[in-house]
């Protein structure tokens, strides 16, 4: 019986696994170093908070770099290879403070090391045949209630393939009244016909706050006045596999 829902495989690639963690380790080190010099010496609090939310987010990229390129669908292992990327910049940093006392902003360092993890729990749909993570693209039903009527849950998605007039991108400008719409992100392979999976989610559809005479506002907040916004309200379908006619079709017609 073949799978209905993706499920990682939890296999490990090796050599690439090796490769990542050898530059993540070093990248974490490195700026970790950077950022002890900089603090080491640095009195002023603000100083201080601008250059950990740098720290911080360079510490994001080197997370998100690592999950994209070592090829390891285990989230243990990721997860654990994490926890020594964030540890070892947490110490790295704090040896550069010379009387090596544990300080309230030392245990807030600790914590923001520790965010960039969650880089790691993110699922990405995963080719086994190709070697490669699957490509996303996103489109949207702006009319909730022509998909509910179709819609059975653990049922056969071939119904999407009646609705691709009502398939659609994001318009630029929202509705006046805020509307609940579904937004159908769509994976598949690049390289191969595997086949493709799907996440389906609420999101409430609204626009932007309209000009307010009173209130002095940026040139950039006055352009964007009408402009659609999206808030997830809930999780519909996560992962779920398409059958081969349902996919293929739906890739033609959204992907070419």
């Amino acid at each position: 019986m073949p799978k209905t829902h993706y499920h990682s495989s939890g296999k490990i690639a090796l050599t690439p696994l090796i490769i990542a963690t050898i530059l993540a380790f070093s990248a974490c080190i490195w700026c970790s170093m950077r950022y002890g010099n900089h603090t080491a010496s640095e009195t002023s609090l603000a100083a201080q908070i601008f250059a950990l939310t740098i720290w911080t987010g360079v510490l994001f990229f080197i997370f998100f770099l690592f999950r994209r390129y070592n090829h390891c669908r285990n989230v243990r292992v990721n997860v654990g290879l994490g926890i020594l990327f964030s540890l070892s910049s947490w110490i790295t940093n704090w040896v550069f403070y010379q009387d090596m006392e544990m300080k309230g902003f030392h245990l807030v360092e600790l914590v923001m090391v520790a965010l960039p993890l969650s880089v790691l729990l993110v699922v990405n749909y995963y080719c086994e045949n190709c070697r490669q993570y699957y490509s996303k693209t996103t489109i949207y039903i702006l009319e909730a209630g022509k998909f509910y009527k179709k819609f059975r849950p653990g049922k056969n998605y071939h119904f999407l393939l009646e609705m691709l007039l009502d398939l659609d991108h994001l318009p630029e400008k929202g509705p006046e009244q805020p509307k609940e719409i579904i937004k159908i992100d769509f994976h598949y392979c690049d390289a191969c016909e595997n086949r493709p999976v799907v996440d389906i989610d609420s999101y409430t559809w609204t626009q932007a706050p309209k000009h307010n005479r009173y209130i002095e506002e940026s040139r950039m907040r006055r352009y964007s006045h009408g402009d659609s916004r999206v808030s997830r309200e809930k999780s519909i379908e996560r992962g779920v596999y398409l059958d081969a006619e349902t996919g293929s079709k739906l890739r033609q017609y959204l992907v070419g």
